[in-house]
């Protein structure tokens, strides 16, 4: 049970920010900003698995979109699984790519990192498409690798960001220790 606890928040954190998405296509696949917060935990908090941060988030993502379904919408149990559990399916599918792909062991090379997330971002959308719908065609594809590209820049720029950040606090910790070694000096 402790070990589940370090899931819950990231978990809460990437189903949260799922909810900020848009519909790039006639279908029920939403493209969010969970998946960008959830490259952000994998990056930060090597703690972690990747898999069951991701079998977690989607767990969570499933459960939180059909309670708003059903609760707003008034739409049935059966629908709402249904419409929720292709989702669900992406974020296994991405934990297990990203395991296997070992993304933490290349998180120091933009371009490796980069591409291991889009690859694992847009082979999952593949996936979900297939089960919610059965078909996967050209403009989708292009979609897919683009939404892919753009969100995995955008999380390994706010990595980035993080870790300059992490760096400056350490200078500061560091200049402040050596200003009171001189004073005690």
């Amino acid at each position: 049970m402790c070990k589940m606890k370090k899931y819950v928040l990231p978990a809460i954190i990437v189903a949260l920010l799922g909810e900020i998405y848009f519909y790039p296509i006639n279908s029920g696949l939403r493209i969010s900003a969970g998946i960008v917060a959830l490259n952000l935990i994998i990056l930060i908090k090597v703690d972690i698995s990747e898999y069951y941060t991701s079998l977690f988030s989607g767990i969570t993502v499933f459960v939180l979109r059909s309670l708003t379904g059903i609760y707003f919408a008034g739409l049935s149990f059966a629908d709402m699984i249904r419409y929720s559990f292709p989702s669900t399916s992406y974020y296994l599918a991405y934990g297990i790519l990203i395991s296997m792909l070992r993304v933490r062991k290349h998180k120091e090379c933009i371009l490796t990192a980069v591409l291991i997330f889009s690859l694992t971002d847009t082979l999952s959308n593949i996936l979900e498409v297939l089960i919610r719908d059965g078909a996967v065609n050209y403009h989708i594809m292009r979609i897919f690798v683009l939404t892919g590209v753009v969100r995995s820049i955008a999380a390994y720029f706010i990595y980035l960001l993080y870790k300059r950040q992490e760096l400056f606090i350490l200078s500061r910790e560091h200049q402040k220790r050596y200003g009171q070694m001189n004073i005690l000096v």
